[in-house]
């Protein structure tokens, strides 16, 4: 059966310079590893957002993407483009399923990112800042938000039952730099989690 395709008339920025089709999560099959690695111009532009019926799931698999592709505005965009779905708990993000998800290498990326959406959410949650507040916050509503019980988020169990690969997986960044070993200090320490090696993401924002 043929993909599924959504045509997205604009690129990155929102300029509709071209019109291009690709498919779009979660009605097809999730690229594998080795396919975004060594073909990363063919996947420089986000799979297209669906505003009124995305999804935490598709939100990860553009994340997935981002991060093989070496593309870290596009991943920090992402994280806080969910950080700002206040309804999407990450403790809630649903398994990827075998009809998307085909190999381990795959499955291991995307158990990561819940990880890495943790550490993000958490460190302004810890700061005072909950996923409810406005975009503008004046001094005295800070005070108050400070003094509210502090809810954090969650890694989902599948993520943490998903074994880490046997052999290490790199991904290397947008220069084509790549850390030497599991031991290296820049080794981003949730990818790691699962024998996945890359620079630190930047994943914080705010």
């Amino acid at each position: 059966m043929p993909e599924k395709l959504t045509c997205n008339p604009t690129n990155l920025f929102g300029s509709a310079i071209r019109r291009k089709c690709i498919p779009h999560p979660p009605t097809y099959k999730l690229p594998p590893v080795q396919t975004v690695l060594s073909s990363r111009d063919k996947f420089s532009e986000f799979y297209p957002r669906q505003r009124q019926s995305d999804t935490p799931l598709a939100t990860i698999y553009r994340i997935y993407v981002a991060i093989l592709g070496g593309r870290h505005l596009a991943l920090r965009n992402e994280v806080e483009y969910f950080w700002n779905q206040r309804q999407w708990r990450v403790c809630d993000i649903p398994e990827p399923p075998l009809s998307i998800v085909t190999d381990r290498e795959q499955r291991a990326v995307l158990a990561t990112i819940p990880y890495l959406l943790v550490k993000a959410f958490n460190r302004l949650i810890n700061r005072g800042l909950p996923r409810d507040a406005p975009a503008i916050i004046h001094d005295e509503l800070m005070a108050r938000l400070k003094l509210r019980p502090k809810v954090f988020e969650k890694v989902p169990k599948w993520a943490e039952s998903v074994q880490p690969l046997d052999k290490p997986l790199v991904i290397p960044d947008s220069r084509g730099a790549a850390p030497k070993g599991p031991g290296d200090s820049d080794v981003d320490s949730e990818m790691r989690r699962k024998n996945i090696l890359v620079f630190t993401l930047p994943v914080l924002f705010v």
